[in-house]
């Protein structure tokens, strides 16, 4: 927020736009590392469990 004085110019503007675009792509691509780390710890916790089931699934379905 600017406490400037004067007449608001559409070049004003265009800069205040440029930097909500700037913030909302840098939440948008920190959600996606934050999504991306997820699968990848989950995955390496969960290793054991996961292909436990997959075992039991294709046991059941030879059944």
């Amino acid at each position: 927020m600017s406490l400037r004085c004067g007449p608001v110019t559409e070049s004003d503007n265009v800069a205040v736009y440029e930097e909500e675009r700037t913030m909302e792509f840098l939440i948008f691509l920190a959600v996606i590392a934050v999504v991306g780390g997820g699968v990848l710890w989950g995955r390496k916790n969960f290793k054991g469990e996961i292909e436990r089931a997959k075992r039991i699934r294709r046991a059941n379905k030879s059944k």
